[in-house]
């Protein structure tokens, strides 16, 4: 059933607080309700959990991506400044409401399109572009990432329930070594991924290729759910009223040899030809606002380590060359690239917390009894003091090392990011290690 209704709320719930009910934990404080309604919402929730659990498994079995996100948040300061970063915190409970906002916008694609098959908007997510994957594959195929690499290289990416049950059992593998390789592979995939983009059904038929959604697996798919920031979701909203309309028209009845009652046809809302050039301006708008997000989020995070430098753990995924590392940070979800070797060639030791600035440090790393190596199969690295053909400094592929994060800048140019290893004995290691077991 399709229509307008009125909800009438009691409360207003924010993730964690959903959680916790859902989870029968005390409240946080600001959070509490009546013993009485925390009953029947925890009934509730348990209900929507649940179903949308089934919900979720139908799409994955049909071939829906289990993707990631790298979203940051950032805490400022009264000026605006960033002072402090993490990644987007993932609540069980989102996934319960983006299903359901899933369903609800592919029922109304359904709705919309069947009633105006030649000009409802909907929205079209190829598979990912062959070149695009060979991208992905080049790095899986090398075999650093371990077995879990190699299952996902092999698939055929133009068939989502191969790629989906291949990067579940990938994931599934590195996780048991370390489930920062689980979150790398699930990177390396997103990026492969072709853009999503709004199409008119004139352009492309309903239950088509041209029409399908590859990521969540679903043939009708637009968006609905959120008309006060998106405008495709009030073109949507003006679909489906206008198809609700069109079904309380009266019948039609039509004469023959076998007399039949029909729905008349009303003409949509908006033609095929003005709704592609609305669904091309949304497609660039759309593209715009997530470039504008990602170089608003990549200047915050310079801007955070230009003024203060972090130490995290990161992933060593495998070397460039025979002097950089590649790594990836799974506390932010970034991959970078570390210079073992400075521009006078000599080599850079991980650093102590004993330095004073860049001259130092260069002092430090020139020492000509310091040497890197770098195995064959360019799955180890050292730093070797060749006086006595011992490791200062050694890693290997998967194994975690400690980065320090910050970006220089100057005059002629705005902050870079820069990434440089950073010995275990560093205070800094030491006081994050120390954070990491409260």
């Amino acid at each position: 059933w399709y229509g307008r209704t009125i909800i009438r709320s009691r409360h207003e719930l924010h993730y964690q607080q959903a959680q916790d009910i859902v989870d029968s934990k005390a409240p946080a404080p600001g959070d509490e309700l009546p013993a009485q309604d925390r009953r029947t919402l925890a009934w509730v929730l348990d209900i929507l959990t649940r179903l949308t659990a089934s919900l979720h498994a139908i799409r994955v079995e049909n071939g829906a991506l289990e993707l990631s996100s790298s979203e940051l948040r950032f805490t400022t300061d009264e000026k605006g400044q960033p002072v402090a970063v993490k990644a987007k915190p993932k609540v069980p409970m989102m996934d319960v409401v983006a299903e359901m906002m899933i369903w609800t916008n592919a029922a109304v694609a359904q709705r919309t399109a069947t009633a105006f098959p030649g000009a409802a908007l909907l929205r079209n997510h190829p598979p990912p572009r062959e070149e695009a994957f060979e991208q992905v594959r080049a790095v899986l195929e090398q075999g650093a990432l371990g077995p879990s690499s190699k299952i996902l290289a092999g698939v055929d990416p133009s068939n989502n329930q191969s790629l989906s049950r291949a990067l579940e059992d990938a994931c599934k593998q590195a996780s048991g070594k370390d489930a920062a390789v689980a979150q790398l592979l699930k990177s390396l995939t997103t990026r492969a991924m072709s853009e999503a983009k709004y199409f008119s059904t004139g352009a492309a038929a309903p239950g088509t290729a041209g029409a399908y959604h590859y990521g969540l697996a679903l043939q009708f798919y637009t968006h609905f759910t959120s008309p006060i920031r998106r405008y495709a979701d009030v073109v949507a909203h003006r679909q489906l009223l206008a198809a609700l309309q069109a079904s309380r028209q009266p019948l039609q009845h039509e004469q023959g040899p076998e007399p039949i009652s029909v729905q008349p046809a009303l003409p949509p809302p908006i033609p095929h030809a003005e709704l592609m050039v609305m669904a091309e301006r949304m497609n660039e708008q759309h593209r715009a606002s997530k470039a504008a997000q990602k170089e608003c989020m990549e200047l915050y995070l310079l801007l955070l380590l230009h003024s203060q430098p972090h130490v995290e753990s990161a992933l060593l995924i495998g070397l460039q060359g025979l002097d950089q590392l590649d790594v990836f940070v799974p506390s932010i979800q970034i991959r970078g690239r570390v210079r073992m070797v400075d521009s006078r060639g000599r080599v850079q030791v991980p650093l102590t917390g004993a330095e004073e600035g860049d001259d130092a440090v260069a002092a430090a790393a020139s020492s000509a009894t310091l040497s890197l190596s770098v195995s064959e199969d360019k799955q180890h690295v050292a730093i070797l003091d060749t006086t006595t053909d011992t490791p200062v400094w050694s890693a290997s592929v998967l194994e975690r090392v400690w980065l320090m994060m910050d970006a220089d800048g100057s005059r002629a140019h705005g902050p870079r990011l820069r990434m440089r290893l950073a010995a275990a004995s560093h205070p800094m290691v030491q006081a994050k290690q120390a954070e990491a077991k409260q």
